[in-house]
């Protein structure tokens, strides 16, 4: 949503290759099969050994969730992890999701999480004895600033500081990864004015539609959004906007 923040959202992490089940390493092929479709693959390496995370192709029935946004949000493809050394490769763990964060952030990593769309758990892989072994945990965000692993509760705290110290950007990218899975419609709100504060108002308008369509939104959010909608001369918009608005508070005209 907020393609302009992407420097702060980023994690530092290797970025995806795309594989065809033919061009995948034959190590690798024989172990997980034949699936149709393009495999996704993160390699991490360093002297003498590379790990590759790689996710399997998965679908979700179309007619069970219709819509794109929906089929992406409960998605929770396979990952099969393996160790490449000198003696071939070996199948070291198993995970499902999307990899988020990785510890060291670079070599082969000790620590690997992976997230499931709108969980609020994740899952979490750490070496014992030549392989990775997972377990439940709470879900953790790497501060797109400071690279610090923090909670929800310390992203949102940080988040507010930067607000109320007047650096809005920093503030709009520690929200908007907070809200990259359901969130309270008060960190929506937030994230909205910080980045009406940064003057980014696309990106605004966008949050502001997100925190309209949620229960428990303040009138000013369509307020708010009305305005910017008339300042881009989409007149009609605005209009049907400001109708709402005095739907839900009659004497928001008075």
């Amino acid at each position: 949503m907020i393609e302009l923040l992407a420097s702060l959202l980023l994690l530092a992490l290797p970025e995806n290759s795309q594989y065809a089940q033919s061009s995948l390493p034959a190590g690798i092929a024989r172990v997980i099969g034949a699936h149709a479709g393009i495999y996704r693959v993160r390699q991490f390496h360093e002297t003498g050994r590379s790990l590759w995370v790689v996710t399997l192709p998965c679908r979700v029935p179309a007619e069970e969730f219709p819509s794109r946004s929906a089929r992406e949000g409960v998605a929770a493809c396979q990952v099969e992890l393996f160790l490449e050394t000198g003696q071939g490769f070996r199948a070291v763990g198993k995970a499902s999701g999307e990899l988020v964060d990785a510890d060291p952030e670079s070599g082969v990593p000790d620590e690997l999480s992976f997230h499931v769309p709108a969980s609020a758990k994740e899952t979490q892989l750490r070496w014992a004895e030549g392989r990775l072994v997972s377990k439940q945990v709470p879900r953790w965000f790497r501060d797109p600033l400071t690279r610090e692993r923090v909670d929800a509760e310390e992203l949102r705290a940080r988040g507010m500081l930067d607000l109320q110290s007047g650096r809005f950007t920093v503030a709009a990218g520690r929200y908007a990864l907070l809200c990259q899975d359901p969130c309270a419609v008060l960190d929506v709100e937030t994230l909205a004015t910080a980045l009406l504060e940064a003057r980014l108002f696309e990106q605004a308008a966008a949050a502001l539609r997100r925190a309209i369509d949620m229960p428990g939104h303040q009138l000013q959010d369509l307020t708010s959004l009305a305005s910017l909608l008339r300042a881009e001369g989409r007149e009609q918009e605005a209009t049907a906007l400001e109708r709402q608005l005095n739907r839900e508070d009659p004497d928001a005209g008075r």
